[in-house]
This record gives structure tokens, sequence and C-alpha cells, in this order.
């Protein structure tokens, strides 16, 4: 069996030190790059030309549990999580009505 990847959650903050997204990636730098640097396209260049945004690092785990910890993260900062079944998950076991 092979080492396993490491994926990191980060946040994307604007000068004004609020999170515009949250993601996971095992190569956060680059993945700045692409929101930033590349033209809009699919999956890529959501912050084309922005200037203002920084890339923070939360934390690195195996892949899934950086995916939970992603979706944890984009409810916790009121984005609308983008896996929705893991939301849903989320919210029933932990009891709350954020997706409702």
């Amino acid at each position: 069996m092979g080492l396993e990847r490491t994926y990191y959650v980060y946040e994307l903050v604007n000068n004004n030190n609020e999170v515009e997204y949250v993601g996971m990636s095992y190569r956060p730098e680059y993945r700045f790059k692409q929101h930033t640097k590349h033209k809009p396209s699919v999956g890529v260049g959501k912050f084309y030309g922005r200037d203002d945004l920084s890339l923070h690092i939360r934390k690195g785990f195996d892949k899934g549990t950086a995916r939970i910890f992603e979706c944890m993260l984009q409810m916790y900062r009121g984005f609308v999580p983008e896996d929705e079944n893991l939301a849903y998950k989320i919210t029933r076991l932990l009891g709350t009505n954020e997706t409702d």
C-alpha cells in the first residue's frame, strides 16, 4: 500500500479579513493560483484578477476527513456546501437545522 496524500482545507481571505471561499486540495498553493490567475472556466478562475486575496491553510487530513472538515467549515462560514448530501448528514448528526 502506498503513502496516502494529505489534503488541505483552505480559505481565501480578503484584505478585510473576510473569508470568501473554503476549499480543499492536496496542492493548495497551486489551487490558489488556479482561482486567482487563470481566466474563468470550469473549476478555475472564480477570483480571476483579484490581488486582495490570501491563502490561509487550515489543516491537513486524509481525503475523506478533509471533505468532511471542508463541508463543516463551509457551513460554519455561512456558505452553501458544495456537497449537499454530506452537509445533510452532518446536520443530522449534529442535530441542527441549518440546511432546512
